[in-house]
């Protein structure tokens, strides 16, 4: 069984084994717990000083609560929702690593591989702050010296601007092409 079955067999359970609402002990449930959870996260904030966060959980019956604290606009007091859209910050990393280093196991990638063996072909490729340099390992352990997007110039003005902007890779790299490197790759 490949690793995208089990999600597939999810997918492709029937909506009638889904009971269509939560027994009263089950809502009560989900209620106390998302309190916890809020409780949590206040605390946290009021501990950390941070504007705001939001978190969401999905139990395995596949209940799910999201909750928010703090302030979705600071200058203007708008409380932050669950439902409020968050930059997912470093977040993504995780997934990425996790599913490059299965492709790593598979031999299907290898750490060392030059950047350009994967991604050499795009018309970008030559504008990539130390592209000849780059390897798969160094962008995984941060040592690759690549600018970060979200810290370019015109970055957070083109957010504001349209913050329900789907943004692709392209859209993002397109900030770090022709950019200084902030260190030798391998380097720092």
């Amino acid at each position: 069984m490949t690793r995208t079955a089990p999600a597939l067999l999810a997918l492709a359970v029937p909506a009638a084994l889904v009971p269509a609402e939560q027994p009263p002990a089950a809502d009560a449930e989900l209620a106390a717990l998302r309190q916890k959870v809020q409780a949590k996260l206040d605390a946290l904030r009021e501990q950390a000083s941070f504007p705001g966060a939001s978190a969401g959980f999905v139990l395995a019956d596949g209940r799910s609560a999201g909750v928010a604290t703090g302030r979705a606009d600071v200058e203007n007091k708008v409380p932050l929702k669950p439902t409020d859209r968050l930059l997912a910050g470093s977040v993504g990393k995780t997934f990425v690593a996790a599913v490059l280093l299965q492709l790593v196991e598979e031999g299907k990638v290898g750490l060392d591989d030059p950047l350009a063996k994967w991604l050499g072909k795009e018309e970008w490729f030559g504008r990539l702050p130390n592209g000849p340099d780059l390897t798969v390992r160094r962008l995984m352990n941060r040592t690759s010296g690549l600018p970060e997007y979200f810290a370019a110039k015109g970055f957070a003005a083109a957010v504001t601007a349209d913050p329900d902007k789907v943004w692709t890779p392209a859209d993002r790299i397109a900030y770090v092409l022709d950019a200084k490197p902030l260190f030798p790759a391998g380097k720092d």
